[in-house]
């Protein structure tokens, strides 16, 4: 049955996912917001390189629901390249809302949203409803806090100092029309040092990349004092994705963070990467690495908000272009 984005699709979705009262709440809340909100103009120097309408999942898209516990078929080759390990890495690969390779360990937590949302509420509520976007960022964070799907939740704990690295893969299967809504929370605790890869890839039919899928993606990281973080983003989505990301990480006292953003899918990638150093002494180096081809458009914006007193912060961002890519 055709599915359309409303009140009731929320219902449904919040049912199947078997989530606490408190969060469908937040999602009516967010898809209010949303349709009150206008539409980002052209005139704003952030969207005058981007056509918006691209983004809205009601120019004839469909909620994807979530098929929980299916596994998504894969050939001996996509199985492989999603399961071999780069090097020593600790590797979760997540496919279609099932685990394909379930996380190892007891340190690193890293489970479904929901079964943190019911055991810990005020962390996931507090990171979902956290302030100081535009309202132009509003517009489309608040379709992703209406429907997301397929969610995780990474909490690193205290003190961790784990020598190899988390390598998370999140692999999904769509077909034309789609729009899928994936959210990524991650925090850090305290004196903590941590390597992540988080990995992004998406599969779609021979010959659907005419016919565009919608990718509304949200990733909170969450670094709490002390802690050294060395994040890495890695975005494989197919030819036919039109990908709208908000990356935003929120750095406590004395915390440290690396981050890499690598965009190499999609035919149409607008991405906004926040680092609010909110507490003293915070640090962040952020590095882009865009490589583009055919008639690939990426659009990359970054902010980087000293909210505290003696942060720093670096950036740098690449691009190799080939083709009609911009």
């Amino acid at each position: 049955m055709s599915q359309t984005f409303s009140a009731a699709t929320i219902d449904r979705l919040a049912k199947q996912l078997r989530e606490p009262a408190w969060l469908t709440q937040l999602r009516h809340k967010a898809w209010a917001a949303h349709t009150s909100l206008p539409w980002p103009h052209a005139s704003d120097d952030v969207w005058r390189r981007t056509d918006v309408s691209l983004l809205d999942p009601l120019r004839g898209f469909e909620p994807t629901q979530p098929s929980l516990l299916s596994r998504l078929p894969l050939t001996e080759a996509e199985l492989a390249q999603f399961t071999r390990p780069l090097g020593n890495e600790q590797l979760a690969v997540r496919a279609n809302g099932a685990w394909l390779v379930p996380p190892g360990g007891q340190e690193v937590v890293i489970q479904d949203l929901t079964e943190t949302a019911h055991r810990h509420p005020d962390t996931i509520r507090s990171a979902i409803e956290a302030d100081g976007l535009s309202l132009a960022e509003q517009k489309l964070t608040s379709l992703n806090a209406a429907f997301h799907h397929d969610d995780l939740f990474v909490q690193v704990p205290d003190g961790f100092t784990g020598a190899a690295p988390f390598r998370l893969v999140h692999v999904v299967s769509t077909s034309a029309q789609q729009a899928l809504f994936p959210m990524t929370l991650i925090r850090v605790g305290s004196g903590s040092t941590v390597t992540l890869i988080d990995e992004y890839a998406s599969l779609e039919p021979a010959g659907s990349a005419e016919t565009p899928h919608l990718v509304n993606a949200r990733i909170e990281l969450l670094v709490e004092p002390g802690a050294t973080v060395r994040y890495v983003r890695l975005q494989r989505w197919g030819a036919g994705a039109r990908e709208f990301l908000l990356l935003r990480a929120t750095l406590a006292k004395g915390s440290t963070l690396t981050m890499a953003n690598v965009n190499l899918g999609a035919a149409v990638s607008k991405a906004h990467i926040i680092t609010k150093l909110a507490g003293e002494q915070a640090s962040t180096k952020l590095c882009g690495f865009v490589f583009g081809h055919g008639r690939q458009h990426v659009d990359q914006h970054t902010l980087q908000d000293h909210q505290a007193p003696h942060t720093e912060s670096d950036l740098q961002f690449r691009a190799a272009l080939q083709d009609e890519s911009r």
